[in-house]
């Protein structure tokens, strides 16, 4: 019996400690996601689904299809739910120590302007600003310093690779779909898609990374630029990019689970009209 009180009070005292500190980590993470631009690239999602959708739109037997699948997938893509998948991979995968390294980068003076400017970059509305830059990107080019500043952050953040599971995922997944409104589905579809996109699009993706690295560090000395690529490769800034590119799988894994039961209905209504 005295056992027992012992470990009721000893529970009493610990329970508000861990209620706290469980409440301190989702708080960091909800600022993680905030401050990083993750948020950004979450809402960017859908209209990501919707390009892939009209790209396959022309080699499709039934184009009508696509408009009835960018409707479902619009509707799935909820950014509340798209924000809670996201903060439950960094609560899985980063402990509150690590989370807490993050948080005093992304609040240094060197870490907040980086990730307003790629806040900034990533902003649908700076597109005409972008093509400008590109335009004079071949006839006023950075230093030879800068460029190789540039190509080592791409190459040691793993842009390319981020950016090319995200594509497959996005591809593989419209393709899958879209085939359920033929007659006769073709399963090995997506995997021939993805696998002849995959080779055509990498070194595309190399070059439009390299492109936008310099677009949205322009404002960045050498020495900075080398200093952000030298915080991503520290364990805890290597584990936040790899929980990062985890969490958006796991959005658009959950925008397909939530979208599959209405592309099946629409597909199966759409064969027996």
């Amino acid at each position: 019996m005295l056992k027992t009180i012992r470990l009721a009070s000893l529970m009493a005292v610990l329970l508000p400690g861990l209620a706290f500190a469980s409440a301190e980590k989702s708080q960091l993470i909800d600022e993680i996601i905030d401050k990083s631009g993750m948020e950004a690239s979450l809402e960017s999602l859908p209209a990501q689904f919707q390009a892939q959708a009209m790209q396959q739109k022309p080699y499709t037997k039934e184009p009508e299809a696509v408009e009835e699948l960018m409707q479902i997938l619009s509707n799935s893509a909820d950014m509340q739910t798209m924000q809670a998948t996201m903060a439950q991979t960094f609560n899985n995968k980063m402990s509150l120590a690590e989370l807490k390294e993050v948080k005093t980068w992304l609040d240094s003076d060197l870490g907040s302007q980086i990730a307003k400017a790629e806040a900034e970059a990533s902003n649908p509305a700076n597109m005409q600003d972008i093509q400008m830059f590109a335009a004079s990107f071949q006839t006023q080019p950075p230093s030879q310093e800068k460029i190789a500043a540039v190509q080592n952050f791409v190459e040691k953040s793993k842009l390319v690779e981020s950016a090319m599971n995200m594509v497959e995922q996005i591809i593989g997944s419209t393709v899958n779909s879209l085939e359920q409104f033929n007659e006769q589905p073709d399963p090995n579809k997506a995997e021939q898609v993805v696998t002849q996109a995959k080779a055509m699009m990498e070194p595309m993706l190399w070059q439009q990374m390299i492109l936008m690295s310099h677009y949205t560090y322009q404002n960045f000395s050498v020495e900075e630029i080398n200093q952000y690529t030298q915080y991503l490769t520290t364990n805890t800034g290597k584990k936040y990019l790899e929980t990062g590119i985890e969490g958006i799988t796991a959005v658009i894994t959950q925008i397909m689970e939530t979208a599959s039961p209405q592309i099946k209905q629409a597909a199966e209504a759409h064969k027996k009209g």
